[in-house]
């Protein structure tokens, strides 16, 4: 780490799908798999964020988040676009059901949460619309304060959602997550001891 940059706060927007090519820059490596795309597969979709968190870029190269899952109730493993982030506006639209939506403490979920706090949903039928800057817990949902934001990121949700890469995943396995999520108090384990 440059040493002007040790203990800097950076704002940056970054997501999961960045770690692999950041890490294959930082090791001076491409992060294009040949085996993977000859046999039909997507590229890699991160971004390299190391100029952003070396400092020598200023700006996230990263404009978007998208929140995807694949553990949509009784379908069998479809890729869904459940919502995603403007990186620019802060503005984040979610659709459908979204499990285990609760405000846990700091460190959770652990042993000692309660288990009736962490197993609530939230319906966004249509759908939310939040401010994750100004709104960071997501408590006060602006869909009807701001139809014109919604439209726009429902669209642009739509027109992300036909690229998704949905193989067919097979057959869910419930029975080892219930085993697990009743051992835990309807989690799948707790993260700290």
């Amino acid at each position: 780490m440059p040493p002007a940059r040790r203990g800097a706060v950076e704002r940056g927007w970054a997501a999961v799908d960045d770690v692999y090519p950041t890490f294959c820059a930082l090791a001076g490596v491409d992060p294009t798999d040949a085996r993977a795309a000859a046999a039909g597969l997507p590229p890699v979709t991160g971004h390299n964020l190391w100029p952003l968190i070396s400092g020598a870029n200023a700006t996230s190269p990263r404009t978007e988040v998208y929140l995807g899952d694949t553990d949509t109730g009784a379908q069998t493993g479809n890729t869904v676009l459940q919502g995603l982030i403007n990186a620019s506006s802060g503005m984040k639209v979610l659709v459908g059901e979204m499990w285990w939506s609760s405000w846990p403490p700091p460190q959770s979920p652990d042993r000692n949460t309660t288990p009736a706090a962490q197993n609530v949903s939230l319906m966004c039928a249509p759908a939310c619309l939040f401010d994750v800057i100004n709104d960071p817990d997501e408590r006060k949902d602006l869909a009807m304060e701001q139809p014109e934001v919604l439209a726009a990121l429902l669209a642009r949700r739509a027109e992300v959602e036909k690229t998704l890469f949905n193989p067919n995943r097979g057959v869910k396995n419930v029975s080892v997550f219930c085993a697990a999520a009743t051992q835990y108090g309807g989690f799948i384990g707790p993260f700290l001891p």
